[in-house]
């Protein structure tokens, strides 16, 4: 609960009164407990706001998970693109952008992550079987 409050701080505020005005495309926080998303309408937002984040969390003694922080272009992918990564998992969702049904535009998918899932149903499956009752 501290934890959530001192983010609030030193991440939400900062970013919503100093950082957000700063770039030029859009750009927006998603952010739960002590887990965060960034999104950038231009790449080269993306590399600016690391070496700031970078900077401001470490002020603070804070730091990023390397293993946890990825790039990822979530814009619907074009014919000369080649970018590999076009996912990303937040919160235990995979989340992706699609054609919608007609291809004329596009649309945000969140699927329940398929790691997660397999686990939950595992754990559940283990449960009805040690506490289900044998046949007579």
């Amino acid at each position: 609960m501290l934890a959530n409050i001192y983010l609030h701080y030193v991440l939400d505020l900062w970013f919503e009164k100093k950082i957000k005005q700063q770039f030029n495309g859009r750009a927006n926080l998603v952010r739960y407990a002590d887990d965060f998303a960034l999104f950038f309408n231009k790449a080269s937002d993306v590399t600016t706001m690391q070496t700031l984040l970078m900077a401001r969390l470490a002020q603070f003694g804070l730091s990023i998970s390397e293993k946890k922080t990825h790039q990822t272009h979530l814009g619907l992918q074009s014919q000369s693109e080649t970018h590999k990564r076009r996912r990303m998992t937040f919160l235990g969702f995979t989340i992706y952008r699609a054609k919608n049904r007609s291809g004329t535009g596009g649309k945000t998918v969140f699927v329940t992550d398929s790691l997660r899932y397999g686990r939950a149903k595992a754990a559940i499956k283990a449960k009805i079987s040690t506490n289900s009752t044998p046949p007579p």
